[in-house]
């Protein structure tokens, strides 16, 4: 497996709001192939 192919998902400079709540801000994330990824929030909701 090449580097390239290690991501399912890889995800540079995401920001997120809703209405004027800004839920991510400039955010880089990697998620793994073959792997089960969560994002939790403060709440541990996710």
């Amino acid at each position: 497996m090449s580097p390239d192919d290690a991501y399912a998902v890889e995800l540079k400079g995401v920001s997120f709001k809703r209405g004027t709540r800004s839920i991510f801000n400039n955010v880089d994330i990697r998620i793994p192939r073959g792997k089960v990824t969560g994002i939790m929030g403060p709440s541990g909701c996710g």
